[in-house]
């Protein structure tokens, strides 16, 4: 079975996905696609990048910001990765995003060999593919999990925003429909060693 989204963005108890509402004047809307992204300075005392999930395991948080292209300087917030295991239990995506920073040393046995690896690769770049996901903030519902499951245009592209199909209203305007937008998600780091041949 082939793990999904929900791996990567395994919420914690404090943290909601309450994260994109209506598009700024500035704001510009990064396309599912392949993208480079660089690794903030994550140090390992950082409670807020890294806290446990509901489940337990070790989950780091952070602003992924878009390097070169189009989209340069664009971010992606509240980017998630944690231990938790892939249901063929080899690995988990905190292991892959390590792996597609460069990092090619002994597998981390513990969390805080994983805080201390990523603190090491403080501004680092890596890439990873990306997708759209579609939640409702009001029932907290995942209706798309990705773009090409999303209502289309006209021209048969994706929509960016869907009124909630739940039929949640909008208690700021006046009761129209609740606004769900497409929400920008990494969703798998890409290993320059298996590119190579090495693993």
């Amino acid at each position: 079975m082939q793990d999904t989204i929900e791996q990567i963005h395994e919420a914690s108890p404090e943290q909601g996905w309450d994260i994109y509402d209506g598009p700024s004047s500035t704001y510009r809307r990064v396309p599912p696609g392949r993208y480079t992204f660089r690794l903030p300075t994550i140090l390992t005392s950082d409670t807020e990048a890294w806290r446990p999930t509901a489940a337990g395991h070790l989950q780091l948080t952070f602003t992924a910001t878009v390097v070169g292209g189009e989209y340069d300087g664009e971010e992606f917030r509240y980017t998630r990765f944690s231990t938790r295991p892939f249901s063929n239990g080899k690995g988990n995506f905190l292991g892959k995003l390590i792996r597609s920073l460069g990092y090619d040393g002994p597998v981390p046995r513990t969390d805080e060999d994983y805080q201390r690896i990523i603190q090491s690769l403080a501004n680092h770049t890596f890439e990873s593919d990306t997708d759209w996901q579609y939640r409702c903030k009001g029932c907290k519902t995942t209706f798309y999990r990705t773009a090409a499951e999303a209502p289309k245009d006209a021209d048969g592209n994706p929509l960016t925003r869907v009124d909630c199909p739940n039929g949640c209203l909008d208690a700021e305007r006046e009761g129209q429909p609740l606004a769900v937008w497409a929400q920008p998600q990494l969703t798998f780091p890409v290993s320059p060693f298996r590119a190579a041949g090495k693993r």
